[in-house]
């Protein structure tokens, strides 16, 4: 696929355009969630689901709408990594574990890695060196946190689940980071890549290569 080059535009009010979108999503999370809906669905089959579904709806979009394509294109780095500050939210994390809700292994590397990602985005957004190594790493975390989840559910998944599993994932309110956190950030990590990789100066580093 061709890098798009992407006309100016009105940056401000392109990205508060998808404010709403993801509002509504947080809606849809929190009244499913507080259903109690799948609360008996277990965490694993959760974990993955938040995971798999929305990247491959974002994907779907990316690939197949042009449209779609550019509205992300034209999205300020900046301000997709400063999305990264909704990680704090896995600091609950510890207090889960320390309620005795979940496991040590995997609260404990949530809790550590979702902070550093949070507290760090405000520092990286505003730089350009290593930006992508941040937003790869920050995928990295996801994916062993997620693991880890899964690892510890109480199911044949579960290999190193003891006396306490991640099933409370399942429920309210750990259910939003499935369901809306997790999500919303891994998806704007994908932005971030995608912008990175469509940047008017690496396009001109690579029109120059080829000439």
């Amino acid at each position: 696929m061709e890098a798009i080059r992407v006309a100016p535009l009105a940056k401000t009010s392109q990205q508060t355009a998808i404010l709403p979108y993801i509002a509504d999503w947080f809606v849809l999370a929190l009244g499913t969630s507080l259903s109690g809906c799948l609360d008996n669905v277990p965490s694993s089959t959760v974990l993955i689901a938040g995971a798999v579904v929305p990247s491959a709806i974002y994907f779907g979009l990316y690939f197949g709408s042009a449209g779609f394509r550019r509205r992300v294109l034209g999205l300020d780095l900046r301000a997709v990594t400063l999305v990264q500050i909704l990680r704090m939210v896995g600091s609950f994390a510890f207090l889960e574990y320390r309620w005795g809700n979940l496991p040590g292994i995997y609260a404990v590397t949530t809790g550590v890695t979702d902070i550093t990602f949070g507290l760090t985005s405000y520092y990286v957004a505003g730089r350009r060196r290593g930006i992508v190594y941040w937003h790869a790493l920050g995928v990295f975390a996801q994916m062993i946190s997620g693991g880890l989840g899964i690892l510890t559910s109480g199911t044949e998944l579960g290999l190193l689940a003891g006396g306490v599993t991640s099933q409370a994932m399942s429920e309210f309110p750990l259910s939003l980071v499935p369901l809306f956190f997790g999500p919303v950030t891994l998806i704007f990590h994908l932005i971030a890549f995608c912008i990175l990789r469509n940047r008017p100066d690496r396009i001109r580093t690579v029109q120059s290569r080829r000439a």
